[in-house]
């Protein structure tokens, strides 16, 4: 009987301790929780012994893994953050409408920015470039994104309206479906030549020119010896040793 006891006592304690997520960080340590949401940026989750309580953020770059409670385990790359990059930088709504500086400059490949290449999320994105410019940024990619669609749009229409003539071009249901094929594909290929394509680009460079000359820039001194050489009025040549300091601003 007491056998019986202790073997239900430790299943109610295995049950509990594998009810639970833990969270393992980078220095050894535990979280029991429950975890709510993970994001490319943080995890979000409550604590197991307060479930009703707060919600708690912890950044993925702490973070080596989580074991879940349905047994599942989830690894996580310490990639460098944006926040490691420059720790000046706040996640919060209060600081969306104005620019923030950053070391580095941004790069746009496609539609994706980059830094230091690590791809920022939005809410990275929103954070660096501020209220205006993210607007203008997030407007001017999806102008560019409807642009090229109707371009290919227009050009599949087209090259199909070719193919159908080219099958046979005496045959009157070819022409019909060539022109119309022409017909729809000439208009959404103008339309996407005429819609601008590179004002998400314009704003990324508006904002590197513009993080540029807000950086804080440092003198670098340099102190190097020299020989001096002159020629005093006894017409004889003398040689010291004396310092250069040159400043580069």
């Amino acid at each position: 009987m007491k056998r019986l006891v202790l073997a239900l006592f430790l299943a109610i304690i295995a049950g509990s301790t594998f009810a639970q997520d833990v969270i393992i960080k980078n220095d050894g340590s535990t979280v029991l929780c429950k975890v709510q949401e993970i994001s490319n940026s943080e995890i979000k989750y409550k604590k197991w012994s307060n479930l009703d309580g707060p919600v708690y953020r912890l950044s993925v770059t702490d973070v080596t893994r989580i074991n879940f409670e349905n047994g599942e385990v989830e690894l996580f790359e310490n990639k460098q953050s944006l926040s490691d990059v420059n720790s000046t930088i706040l996640y919060d709504d209060s600081n969306y409408d104005n620019p923030n500086y950053i070391d580095g400059e941004l790069k746009l490949s496609g539609n994706k920015v980059y830094i230091e290449d690590q791809q920022l999320s939005d809410a990275e994105l929103r954070q660096l470039l501020g209220k205006e410019w993210y607007i203008q940024f997030a407007t001017g990619r999806k102008m560019a994104i409807a642009g090229s669609t109707c371009i290919a749009l227009g050009t599949l229409f087209v090259i199909g309206g070719f193919i159908s003539y080219g099958i046979n071009p005496r045959n009157s249901t070819n022409v019909i479906i060539a022109i119309t094929a022409g017909g729809i594909g000439l208009p959404f290929y103008i339309t996407g030549l005429a819609i601008p394509k590179r004002i998400h680009k314009n704003t990324i460079d508006e904002y590197n020119k513009f993080n540029n000359a807000h950086k804080t820039k440092t003198a670098n001194v340099q102190i190097t010896p020299s020989i001096i050489s002159g020629h005093p009025s006894n017409n004889q040549a003398q040689v010291g040793l004396g310092m250069t300091v040159s400043l580069d601003f």
